[in-house]
């Protein structure tokens, strides 16, 4: 009988996480498609970044026409004015507003980022009431100008298909766990497919006029099969976990922000460059993503999404961008956990993981920077030297890494091209004495009076698939 009411618990769990995410709604919607591809328009990398091949040149072809279109010009100004930029509109204003027929306005039924404007900006970073207003015009005339809605039913095939293999990794999260962490649970309303979004994910969630909160989740696509339609494995699902992790972590943030927002300043001047240039511009935005990825690093560690090696990558991932604390925070939190007795709600922990980050600083020169630099290989020396001056018979060329390196992936002509230099005629396959050293031999002799190069850091990684520290190895002949 104790076997069978534990079986039964047991059931009930598992059929209470399938309860609240079968409720889920799984659905590439128009809006999102519409602001998604108007950004990529103008041309601005981050927007237009592993998008799946067949979609992109599909995207391409039928709006290539209106790259100078009114809207994709006003984009262009507003991003490259509004410092720092704040990615996260692509997909707010998109759940924002409302298609109806062919005409878009903001919901009436949401609290808006129109309503939230200032009719002023003073942060030279948020949009004001008028440039929503031009915004709102200028998206109204692409929309019927494109006739961007046929584009979108000519797609309808790819979307649905999109829909139903995100659902199957939906499916998969455990609504439990975050109950049991978090000590209560949010109803994930939606679950956004974006594929003009491409790499980039996001969380949302919304305020109605009632009060209540909605939880979304917006997520692109960064790969296909080969018909051409997107796929989704083990690391989407990490993305998923990590977004969800998002809803339940920022509000507790908000709690504790004003106590640790000096000590955050502090450790943000050490690593803004390395954040900034993954957009996470604030040393808020800092604080609450790291607290992010100690919650989804804890759901990883119970639940076996992605392997230990893929685990490890995405510490030093984390680590290389400018998170340099989170290894030791990890560690710290997952003493702090296995000493309370029963373990507390995340919650709980805030105070003992704010002392810790308040420690940061004082060891940041003395320790995180230095094991940050040592992540990257680096190259220790080179035959022959770079910048140096050879006979035309040299007839091999070696790199020594400080680390264990994977072996080179591609050949090199348009690096050549672009420094005006000839790559050396190299056998077929470059031999690796060990795995720190490697060696190209050359099929000479070379020709004299000639610059030669390789684009070392370009075109291979360690064996934790870091990449270099930029390097290319140029050399003249006598």
């Amino acid at each position: 009988m104790k076997n069978l009411k534990k079986t039964i618990v047991t059931l009930f769990l598992f059929a209470s996480s399938i309860i609240v995410y079968g409720q889920t709604n799984v659905r590439v919607d128009e809006r999102f498609e519409l602001t998604g591809i108007v950004f990529r328009l103008t041309g601005i990398e981050t927007f237009a970044k592993s998008v799946p091949q067949s979609y992109a040149n599909d995207i391409d072809a039928y709006f290539d026409k209106y790259k100078e279109h009114e809207l994709v010009k006003f984009l262009y100004h507003i991003v490259m004015t509004k410092k720092p930029f704040d990615m996260t509109f692509v997909v707010t204003s998109a759940a924002d507003i409302v298609i109806s027929g062919n005409n878009i306005h903001f919901s009436k039924n949401l609290i808006t980022c129109y309503d939230l404007a200032p009719t002023i900006d003073t942060t030279n970073s948020e949009w004001t009431k008028a440039e929503l207003e031009e915004y709102l015009r200028l998206l109204n005339k692409f929309y019927k100008d494109t006739k961007f809605h046929d584009f979108f039913v000519q797609h309808t095939d790819f979307y649905r298909t999109a829909e139903g293999r995100m659902q199957q990794i939906v499916n998969q999260i455990d609504t439990f766990w975050f109950k049991s962490f978090f000590g209560h649970s949010h109803n994930l309303a939606n679950v956004w497919v974006i594929p003009a979004n491409g790499a980039n994910n996001y969380s949302l969630w919304k305020q109605d006029k009632t009060g209540k909160m909605h939880f979304d989740c917006a997520l692109g696509c960064s790969t296909s099969d080969s018909l051409g339609y997107p796929v989704f494995d083990e690391t989407d699902l990490n993305v998923l976990v990590h977004e969800i992790s998002h809803h339940y972590v920022n509000p507790i943030c908000d709690k504790f922000w004003s106590s640790i927002e000096s000590t955050c300043d502090s450790i943000f001047s050490f690593v803004s460059d390395e954040l900034k240039s993954h957009h996470c511009g604030t040393s808020k935005a800092m604080f609450y993503e790291s607290m992010n990825r100690l919650c989804e690093y804890s759901y990883l560690k119970m639940h076996p999404i992605v392997s230990e090696e893929r685990m490890k990558t995405n510490m030093i991932i984390s680590n290389l961008i400018g998170f340099v604390w989170l290894h030791e925070m990890i560690d710290f939190f997952e003493v702090l956990t296995n000493i309370k007795t029963p373990s507390p709600y995340f919650e709980d922990c805030m105070p003992q993981l704010i002392g810790f980050l308040q420690q940061v600083p004082q060891n940041m020169e003395s320790y995180y920077l230095p094991k940050h630099r040592l992540l990257r290989p680096r190259i220790l020396y080179t035959y022959p030297a770079a910048n140096s001056i050879v006979d035309t018979d040299l007839d091999t060329i070696v790199i020594s890494f400080s680390q264990p390196m994977q072996p080179f992936f591609a050949w090199w002509r348009d690096f050549a091209d672009s420094l005006n230099i000839e790559i050396p005629p190299l056998k077929e396959n470059e031999f690796w004495a060990d795995d720190h050293t490697v060696l190209f031999p050359i099929e000479g002799p070379l020709k004299p009076h000639t610059r030669y190069g390789i684009p070392v850091s370009a075109y291979t990684s360690s064996a934790d698939a870091v990449m270099g520290k930029d390097f290319d190895l140029i050399f003249e002949t006598k």
